[in-house]
């Protein structure tokens, strides 16, 4: 069984094949990642050229700590262990010479190291990033951009906050008057400690919320889909809840479509 997990790991550190690994923490994943790079590599491949995407920082840090603590062993260690490694990392069917692997191998540390690219291993958000840096105006984004941690963003939500309820206490511009309506209504109608939590909900879903007035292009048209997919059976209009509150409640709960979950979805 091992004989044949090793041959199967072999296989998949062949660059020749293209193949999806699946396997369980710790079997060995990671190595045989590594593996297939440094083949790549000995194959002539520029470093440059290569692009390696990973989940997390971790993962990333880790290929490449071991991509260059492999080449620098092999810079360094005796010719027979060198070429132990090497066929330990190759099929022995596949008629590779392992004596110009051997000096490829040897030199394989200068230059990665001598290469003015660094090696691209990033992980998945990295990779986006750097393209939107390469390409702002494309995306419609402003260059030189920066990507804020959660932790400002905490902070630049509560300055915003504070912000929006100064203008709306202080500034009595018309333009302000369904904001300030909206807003009140909220305050009015959330638990103090709810609040906060509401607002993010809110901001967090914003994409969804200016997805839907690009799509119904005004509230009123966003409200008129919401009761033909959610009250189908309904003679009321959503606007009730204005007058009463309570009537509107019990209208919800008498007249939901069975299927209400799976209309809601097609929203």
């Amino acid at each position: 069984m091992q004989d044949n997990s090793l041959g199967n790991q072999k296989i998949a550190s062949n660059p020749k094949y293209s193949v999806w690994v699946s396997a369980s923490a710790g079997t060995g994943k990671t190595t045989v990642l590594v593996n297939r790079l440094l083949r790549l590599f000995l194959n002539d491949v520029e470093p440059s050229k290569v692009l390696c995407l990973t989940y997390t920082n971790a993962g990333a840090i880790e290929m490449q700590n071991r991509i260059y603590k492999k080449a620098r062993d092999w810079a360094i260690i005796s010719d027979e262990k060198l070429k132990e490694e090497l066929e330990n990392i190759t099929e022995k069917d596949e008629n590779i010479d392992i004596d110009n692997l051997f000096l490829k191998a040897r030199r394989l540390f200068s230059k990665l190291i001598d290469n003015p690219i660094p090696l691209k291993i990033y992980t998945i958000h990295a990779f986006c990033q750097s393209v939107l840096k390469r390409f702002p105006i494309e995306a419609g984004i402003t260059p030189h951009f920066k990507i804020i941690e959660d932790s400002d963003v905490n902070i630049l939500l509560n300055e915003a906050y504070q912000k929006l309820v100064h203008t709306l206490k202080n500034d009595k511009n018309i333009d302000y008057l369904d904001t300030f309506k909206s807003f009140n209504y909220l305050m009015e109608n959330t638990p103090e400690n709810e609040f906060e939590g509401l607002i993010k909900s809110i901001i967090d879903g914003r994409e969804h919320f200016l997805e839907l007035l690009s799509k119904y292009k005004n509230k009123e048209k966003i409200k008129e889909s919401l009761q033909k997919k959610i009250f189908t059976n309904s003679s009321y209009a959503i606007n009730d809840f204005i007058d009463n509150e309570k009537l509107f409640l019990e209208n919800i709960i008498n007249h939901i479509p069975e299927n209400f979950i799976e209309n809601l979805r097609t929203f």
